[in-house]
């Protein structure tokens, strides 16, 4: 057995696994329901666009502005709230 002929046998192993974790992922994925986030219409239009700073949450910038965490979600149509990268641009809406 030469080194190539183990590295291909190796290699094809690995091939085999991932394609075997690949299909679990995917039949998983395929039973569970996919819920995609709605989001409402109901918060106030009026607001200014606030860039998310370093430690930053979305409570923490409706706290800070005297908003409601729904309706930064709603207005942002933010699918998770904990996936709010510094830099975005948020509308936060104000009353």
């Amino acid at each position: 057995g030469s080194n190539q002929e183990e590295l291909n046998k190796k290699f094809q192993q690995i091939v085999e696994q991932m394609n075997r974790g690949f299909e679990q992922v995917t039949s998983a994925r395929a039973t569970a329901p996919v819920k995609e986030p709605s989001f409402s219409n109901d918060y106030p239009k009026n607001g200014f666009v606030h860039k998310v700073e370093k430690g930053e949450t979305v409570s923490s910038i409706a706290k800070k502005y005297n908003s409601k965490v729904s309706w930064i979600i709603n207005a942002n149509e933010i699918g998770d709230p904990t996936k709010v990268f510094v830099g975005r641009e948020l509308f936060v809406p104000q009353k």
